[in-house]
């Protein structure tokens, strides 16, 4: 009889873990559900249905453009409404890839140049949702417009016409720019606009103003003291340009050569161009307000400073060139750079080994999450690490299976202030103390797929919008919807 009562005990007991291991397994609050509506499609087509998309502050859904000419889907723009459907967005709005934008810093407006349809600026103000047509009455007869830029130290929006005809975006109506006036009586034409690698106008607040080039490709300053000619001589690229206000200095990327443009603590400009015989690899690191180039003549990385460019030491290490080895760490100021033998912190100066792989491991995945405030890394033996300033890497534990770094993803989920993973196990959320939950419906993720992609987020709600092979998904809270929806069995 005292053998039966005990088993019976441990019985109860076993049945009290597993109900507990079941409550703690499973999200309480969230849940994955199908997107309704979406276009039959095979997979490549439905990933192109939601490849170009645009999420604006004042407008709740993510907006889709697609270029699918196939019924039932149309050049237009689509959406994911309340009830989880995908439908067209019926109002005023941008209706194809090509059609390009861009956000004023100051304001928070968004000016788009639907130059698909030909004449068509339309703007989004910051706070509402609904995009407003500017007055283009200035201009005569069907005029297509060819490029954006923003000057931020005058709080500049400029429009170029095919012609190459600057004109200001004010709040109504477009109108013409002082300064093209200005730059007539200087004898100074911009460049034609539309030509390869080169823009007309680029933005530069580390000069305290704007670089402009002429029709001769000679670039000029152009900021409240008047117009200052760089000495660069012409220029046949640009691929990027970065800021650095902190250390005044701007650069300009090529395809084969960067050029430094600075200005001394007497106001004097200088300019420096460095050149590479093979293909440059650099890195912008925002927070850190750090350019980084791979010198090859050195086979080593350099970080800009005013005095030029220093050598990154790393302990007798090669950093191999390619920039995915290096994952800026933004809520911490630092960087990670991961040699494919050991795992540095970068501070901007110096470094600290923080950790040692088995052996050489080229496959590794490096997902910085800032809304939980981690750095996970995924080893190709399949081993999940969280990485703390100036401390070694410390191993995480999990209740599911891990996968490779080929077959897992990581995302950011900032209205939520958690993360995702995603691989064969399903989906799972952690939180800033590394505990993991499954989500209910997440076996729409089993197996894993390599086509699955954060495709957006509702502003207002916070669900968070997949897309995989199988179709188009949301994560959405329970509290916010019906919870037999949430009902699936994985």
């Amino acid at each position: 009889m005292f053998k039966k009562f005990i088993t019976l005990i441990l019985i109860l007991n076993l049945f009290s873990m597993l109900g507990k291991s079941y409550a703690v397994e499973h999200s309480e609050h969230y849940c994955v559900i199908p997107i309704k509506n979406v276009p039959n499609l095979d997979s490549l087509r439905t990933y192109r249905l939601v490849r170009d998309r645009w999420q604006l502050k004042g407008i709740e859904q993510p907006l889709y453009v697609n270029n699918i000419n196939k019924p039932p889907t149309t050049f237009g723009a689509w959406t994911i409404n309340k009830d989880y459907k995908f439908q067209p967005f019926d109002y005023l709005a941008p209706t194809h890839p090509w059609d390009e934008y861009i956000e004023e810093s100051w304001n928070g407006r968004v000016v788009f140049n639907k130059n698909i349809k030909g004449k068509n600026i339309i703007t989004l103000e910051n706070g509402k949702s609904l995009f407003k047509q500017l007055d283009q009455s200035l201009l005569k007869g069907r005029t297509y417009y060819r490029g954006l830029v923003t000057i931020s130290s005058r709080k500049e929006t400029i429009v170029f016409t095919r012609n190459g005809i600057p004109y200001l975006v004010g709040k109504d109506y477009l109108t013409s720019w002082p300064t093209y006036h200005i730059l007539k009586q200087n004898n100074i034409s911009l460049l034609e606009v539309g030509l390869v690698g080169l823009k007309p106008i680029y933005d530069a607040p580390a000069l305290d103003g704007f670089l402009f080039v002429s029709n001769k490709n000679e670039i000029f300053l152009y900021n409240d003291s008047g117009i200052e000619k760089i000495d660069i001589g012409k220029i046949d690229s640009v691929q990027k340009t970065i800021n650095l206000s902190g250390e005044g200095i701007f650069v300009l990327v090529g395809r084969e050569n960067i050029h430094v443009i600075q200005r001394s603590d007497e106001g004097k400009l200088s300019t420096k161009s460095y050149f590479s015989s093979e293909k440059l690899h650099y890195r912008h690191l925002k927070t850190m307000e750090q350019f980084l180039w791979y010198d090859a003549s050195i086979s080593n990385w350099t970080r800009l400073t005013k005095k030029g460019f220093v050598p990154i030491v790393i302990n007798g290490s090669t950093l191999n060139p390619k920039s995915h080895r290096i994952k800026e760490v933004p809520y911490l100021k630092l960087a990670l750079l991961d040699t494919s033998k050991e795992i540095f912190q970068y501070d901007g100066e110096s470094t600290i080994k923080v950790f040692d792989y088995p052996s050489e491991q080229k496959y590794n995945k490096i997902f910085v999450l800032p809304s939980i405030e981690k750095a996970l890394i995924i080893t190709k033996d399949k081993r999940l690490f969280s990485f703390e300033k100036n401390k070694p890497l410390k191993q995480v534990a999990t209740e599911f299976e891990l996968s490779t770094p080929l077959n897992t993803s990581l995302f950011d989920w900032p209205n939520a202030e958690l993360a995702f993973i995603i691989n064969q196990s399903g989906i799972h959320t952690v939180d800033k103390n590394l505990t993991f939950k499954k989500l209910l419906g997440g076996d729409v993720f089993k197996p894993y797929y390599p086509l699955v992609e954060v495709i957006g987020h509702n502003n207002a709600s916070g669900d968070i919008f997949f897309v995989n092979k199988r179709g188009l998904f949301a994560v959405v809270d329970k509290n916010n919807i019906e919870y037999e929806h949430c009902q699936h069995k994985d």
